[in-house]
């Protein structure tokens, strides 16, 4: 069982340069997180960064979006007719 606890943030970000939210987050990734991002987040070098410590990501994204899937878990013990619709 997976418990949810949050770490408190090491800084304070604002909008512009060096304390964008990305640039601060990019500054602080920890190794075995998981960091969920929105489309705002969206920049290949942070979730680089976050792949290299040993973390993983989740994110929100447009249909804009250039995506390659690279693999699917499959379901296991889901009722797969409740996520059909």
């Amino acid at each position: 069982m997976a418990i949810f606890d949050p770490a408190p943030l090491k800084e304070i970000a604002s909008p512009k340069g060096d304390a964008d939210e990305r640039a601060v987050l990019q500054r602080t990734i920890e190794a075995d997180r998981c960091y969920i991002l929105d489309r705002g987040s969206i920049s290949e070098r942070l979730w680089n960064a976050i792949n290299v410590v040993g973390s993983s990501s989740v994110c929100r994204s447009s249909g804009r979006t250039l995506a390659t899937v690279t693999h699917v878990n499959g379901l296991i013990g889901t009722r797969v007719s409740l996520l059909r619709g």
